[in-house]
């Protein structure tokens, strides 16, 4: 490997890093706009996509501990963001429910999403879209790929 092709290879690497810097900014931006923390996002959009969640599946679901997402789900209960109820058959379990304030707010913020999003896409041609799709699937498929 020469030192050109090195040298290009850090600078694809430091532009994603700088995409994702820009795309976590932007949900840190868009979070605190509705009082909530990126975190609380995360486990509000794990809610929203598993209807039967529990405390513990949140925690398995988005890689925290046990404690650090009671903690999360303590304050999202208390800013009536979702619901905490201890199950009848089995009082260990806790199930976790979006309130209607969370589903409104949810509906925002896909706007808002689909707007940043739609802003981007606007300055990119179509195949200038398709080869940056193909070019990611290839990178994701060579990191996941078993050694």
């Amino acid at each position: 490997m020469n030192q050109q092709s090195n040298s290009e290879e850090l600078e694809i690497i430091g532009l994603i890093k700088k995409l994702n810097h820009v795309l976590i900014n932007e949900m840190i931006k868009a979070s605190k706009e509705h009082g909530i923390t990126p975190t609380q996002v995360i486990v509000i959009k794990y809610i929203w996509l598993n209807e039967s969640a529990t405390l513990s599946s949140v925690s398995a679901g988005i890689g925290l501990s046990m404690s650090t997402t009671s903690g999360i789900v303590d304050r999202l209960v208390k800013g009536d963001f979702i619901k905490a109820e201890r199950s009848e058959t089995d009082r260990r379990t806790v199930k976790l429910t979006l309130t209607q304030k969370t589903k409104e707010l949810g509906v925002r913020i896909k706007e808002s999403q689909e707007i940043f999003i739609k802003k981007i896409f606007d300055k990119v041609s179509e195949e200038e879209r398709h080869q940056l799709k193909r070019i990611l699937k290839k990178f994701h498929m060579v990191l996941t790929e078993k050694v």
